[in-house]
């Protein structure tokens, strides 16, 4: 399964951005769980793809930060059907509910939760995180401490797992 986790980061060219997210993931994974640093859109949405070969999430030439945060919080508006049936079967007997059950229901709430954040909050690309270091989900973690002059980065990890 693949999936797509941002991280924001300062660094003085698109290389450099990739190269230091991929410095600061390297002891993340093993062989059945791995990843690729696919590329970036810089704060002035210029793209860089940095590994042509081995990714399914390529940023795609004319990608905008606007791009990048609707698809964002798109993420925060989609969830499996599934947990909400588990919700019905919960209040009808929550004896019936198996781990997998319970499982979906958790991961109902924090949609939930993080579709009410979304819509309650302004999201910045730059500020806001979700999911933080949650490297196997659909997330976004922010690496800016001090851009210190650098230029911005929003880098794209496809996450094998």
């Amino acid at each position: 399964m693949h999936t797509l986790h941002l991280m924001t980061i300062a660094a003085d060219s698109p290389q450099e951005a990739c190269i230091n997210i991929e410095n600061e993931i390297v002891e993340w994974g093993n062989e059945n769980n791995w990843r690729t640093i696919c590329g970036c859109v810089s704060e002035d949405d210029q793209v860089y793809i940095h590994d042509k070969d081995y990714s399914s999430f390529h940023p795609q030439p004319g990608t905008t930060l606007r791009d990048i945060e609707k698809m964002v919080t798109g993420w925060t508006n989609t969830f499996d059907y599934d947990a909400f049936q588990q919700l019905v079967k919960f209040r009808i007997d929550e004896e019936t509910l198996t781990a997998h059950d319970w499982w979906l229901l958790k991961e109902y709430c924090r949609f939930k939760s993080d579709s009410k954040y979304f819509r309650d909050s302004s999201f910045d690309i730059w500020e806001t995180e979700y999911r933080s270091w949650q490297l196997d989900e659909s997330g976004l973690t922010n690496m800016i401490s001090s851009n210190d002059g650098k230029k911005k980065y929003v880098v794209f990890i496809d996450m094998h797992s």
